[in-house]
């Protein structure tokens, strides 16, 4: 198998060298004329079995690179970046070539695509998209294989770095749900189930069952799953999903694995409580006292992983736990006062959240910015944040699906809470820093488009398309 990958490897490089290299802002270009269902309404993102196997006729085409290596495959409504992130992070030092396929991106679609812990460069992108346009010609002229997506372009893109270059696991993260997600088509050493919540109502179903109904398909027959403390809903269908299908499921303790001896804007240092891990001591840099589910679920993952025979010592986890990165969640930008970016998106994720500002910010006076994209449960997200914000900055973001002004204020009125209209996320931003009292806290929340629209503005860089087309310049 492998080597006929890198034999058709070698002819898609040939036939790339026949004509001149694609530049990067040409390869995004290209991408960017496909469908992109995360900036269309939702109820558009409806999809059919059929569409999956289009999509694995494609992957054919490229010589299926998601079979070279071996995946990991996370789903679920809550904390799957975080937990997939240090999942990765503890394979990495334990000295394998780790992949991490992850969405959406905060400022570079790079980052969806890391190998080592760094995106993969602009060059190495656009060689890829070139190889994958090559394919999706050849694949056009057979209709059963033709797809239309980013995203399904994305996750073929993913596939095939981790495949050239030699990765050894990798990480993946659906995108949304599991059944007819495009990461569906990888056959997993082991699924990873985050917590399970209501998300994406429109597409996934309006209830708890619905939802991890469709998110427990990532369970393969005769497979393997961990998962997080589940709802009883969620575990039911979690249940009898795996019993279905004749695999494995465990269920990993959660934030009960740990004992916190401190925890700040900085993170949490925990001692673990429970076999294989009781008594060992791991600095987390990610705040939030949610954060300590995704760590007991990662450990659940990487325990299961080392009975697989994948080499990972404790040291390498420790050193895992304790260089992990994952920007825009509970990320603190600025420390006189704290301005913290935190990228929840539902109502689950921001009550996640109002827990850690109570817990780590007591007693301070908040400035809040928010604002949000259509499909989003605004109204709960909204009544959530005036438990403890004094003051609530909504602005529309550059972004499709994005809350209008109006929009926002009238989802505010509906929730009871008080809030002021900037024009722009960076008018907004401004405006809250006049605002903050030296003593008080900025947070800015609501979706990770708007915390990436934040960082924009923070870091000087220009601003995102009004069309939210992805950015050929970064």
């Amino acid at each position: 198998m492998v080597s006929d990958y890198r034999r058709l490897l070698t002819a898609h490089s040939t036939d790339h060298q026949r004509r001149p290299n694609w530049r990067f802002a040409t390869a995004v270009g290209y991408l960017n004329t496909f469908i992109d269902f995360e900036r269309l309404p939702e109820p558009r993102l409806q999809t059919e079995a059929s569409d999956i196997d289009r999509f694995r006729g494609l992957l054919k085409q490229l010589g299926n690179p998601q079979q070279q290596y071996k995946i990991i495959h996370v789903v679920g409504t809550k904390g799957k970046g975080s937990t997939s992130a240090l999942i990765a992070s503890c394979l990495q030092r334990a000295g394998y070539k780790v992949g991490l396929y992850t969405s959406p991106h905060l400022i570079t679609v790079r980052e969806r695509i890391e190998i080592n812990g760094r995106p993969i460069s602009r060059t190495r992108f656009a060689h890829i998209m070139a190889t994958i346009k090559d394919s999706f010609e050849a694949s056009q002229r057979e209709k059963s294989l033709a797809f239309r997506t980013v995203f399904e372009l994305l996750t073929a893109a993913g596939f095939v770095a981790f495949a050239e270059e030699g990765v050894e696991i990798a990480v993946v993260e659906a995108g949304l749900g599991a059944k007819l997600d495009a990461t569906i088509v990888v056959d997993p050493l082991l699924t990873v189930v985050t917590p399970i919540g209501l998300d994406h109502t429109t597409v996934l179903g309006n209830t708890v069952t619905l939802i991890a109904s469709d998110k427990a398909h990532a369970i393969k027959s005769m497979g393997r799953a961990i998962s997080a403390p589940q709802s009883t809903e969620a575990k039911i269908e979690l249940e009898a999903r795996a019993e279905k299908m004749g695999a494995a499921l465990r269920f990993a303790p959660g934030a009960i694995e740990f004992q916190i001896k401190h925890e700040d804007l900085n993170g949490s240092k925990v001692i673990g409580l429970n076999e294989p891990y009781q008594g060992m001591a791991f600095t987390l840099p990610l705040a939030g006292g949610f954060q300590l589910t995704n760590l007991s679920t990662a450990l659940g993952a990487i325990t299961w992983l080392r009975e697989l025979g994948i080499n990972v010592s404790d040291s390498a986890i420790k050193s895992g736990v304790a260089h992990v990165r994952w920007p825009g969640r509970f990320q603190t930008v600025a420390e006189k006062p704290p301005i913290i970016l935190d990228g929840a998106h539902n109502t689950i994720a921001i009550r996640a959240l109002v827990e850690a500002v109570e817990l780590l910010l007591p007693a301070r006076e908040m400035v809040v910015v928010f604002s949000a994209i259509h499909g989003k449960p605004v109204v709960e997200m909204l009544r959530e944040i005036g438990q403890f914000a004094n003051h609530i900055i909504v602005a529309p973001l550059r972004f499709p699906k994005g809350y209008s002004t109006e929009e926002l204020l009238e989802a505010a009125e509906t929730a009871g809470v008080r809030v002021e209209a900037a024009s722009g996320i960076p008018q907004a931003i401004e405006l809250a820093k006049t605002a903050l009292p030296e003593s008080g806290a900025l947070l800015i929340t609501g979706s990770l488009y708007l915390i990436g629209e934040a960082l924009r503005h923070l870091k000087g860089l220009p601003p995102p398309a009004n069309n939210g087309g992805i950015d050929p310049a970064i």
